[in-house]
């Protein structure tokens, strides 16, 4: 899954792959994460060796924001490369975050043309939509609730409000406290809908959490506060003149963020967002810079968004 998303989710994994591995097969145990790195081109969302009664078996999971009619497919030679390369059985799992036209359904076949079948591949969809947000909220894994808002019922002011005070309630490490209830807020934001209403209770939200959040400076509270900052100036005066103080105010937040996490690298952080022209390629850059966990990761995303402003 490529864009915004992808390293959010996989973030969300990491913080506690059991918790993944108990929602979606029951009775397994997580051993530890594999590369999901088949080849030259083609990249996993996540992959994790599992115990089932014993057995070795590996669980994949790919991210999908957007319907894809190639999907079967491709979850199909991700399997079929992983288990040629693991040697044992890779059981797939394909997550959708929101609902986005026809999902493609489980199984992948084959034809041979005389009619016979040459591959039938099993895969199992998740549509969150579809998802009651009862069936995470009531399980006690901590590491799941940030998805509650994408769930069927999920996307409500007091349903966000309820999944923060569970993970308060459930997390006694602060850092990862911190952590899903900064994700929980992020994947509201792609939950919600785009009025005014909503994106005003969010920047609510993110100021009451900001004690809380402080050390991980995500994107949306500073962003928000920025967007909030322009409305207040008045929007009559020209939404360019408003994009253009956006734009100064995401290309300080970045600088701010990798200043802070990774100073060494802080002079390409400053080349690469004075390059950048595009709102949105901005506020994803935020995301990223501020999930990175290493200077590599951060130097990769910089580089890509410097590729991208040049080449756009």
């Amino acid at each position: 899954m490529a864009g915004k998303w992808d390293s959010t989710l996989k973030q969300l994994i990491k913080i506690n792959p059991q918790h993944f591995v108990s929602w979606l097969l029951a009775g397994a145990h997580y051993v530890g994460e594999l590369s999901p790195h088949l080849n030259r081109s083609l990249d996993m969302d996540a992959l994790h060796e599992v115990l089932i009664d014993g057995k070795q078996y590996a669980l994949h999971i790919e991210f999908q924001r957007r319907t894809d009619a190639s999907m079967a497919r491709r979850i199909w030679e991700y399997n079929v490369l992983a288990s040629s390369l693991l040697g044992y059985t890779i059981i797939s799992f394909v997550i959708y975050l929101k609902e986005d036209g026809v999902v493609v359904t489980s199984p992948f076949v084959q034809p041979h043309p005389d009619g016979s079948e040459i591959h039938r591949f099993y895969f199992t969809n998740v549509k969150l939509w579809e998802v009651p947000k009862e069936a995470l909220t009531q399980i006690g894994l901590a590491a799941l609730l940030p998805l509650v808002p994408l769930t069927q019922n999920g996307a409500t002011y007091a349903a966000v409000e309820e999944t923060v005070n569970s993970i308060e309630q459930l997390t006694e490490d602060e850092m990862t406290k911190k952590e899903l209830v900064s994700l929980t807020l992020v994947l509201a934001s792609l939950a919600f809908s785009g009025k005014q209403e909503d994106q005003t209770w969010l920047i609510r939200r993110f100021k009451m959490q900001h004690d809380l959040l402080h050390d991980t400076p995500l994107y949306q509270l500073i962003l928000e506060e920025g967007v909030e900052k322009g409305l207040e100036k008045g929007l009559e005066k020209g939404l360019e003149k408003a994009r253009q103080e956006k734009l100064r105010d995401d290309r300080t937040t970045i600088q701010r963020v990798v200043q802070a996490k990774f100073p060494h690298i802080a002079r390409l952080a400053i080349e690469t967002t004075e390059a950048m022209t595009d709102n949105k390629q901005l506020q994803d850059l935020i995301v990223y810079v501020s999930i990175a966990q290493t200077e590599a990761e951060a130097r990769k995303y910089l580089d890509e968004a410097i590729r991208t402003a040049t080449n756009g």
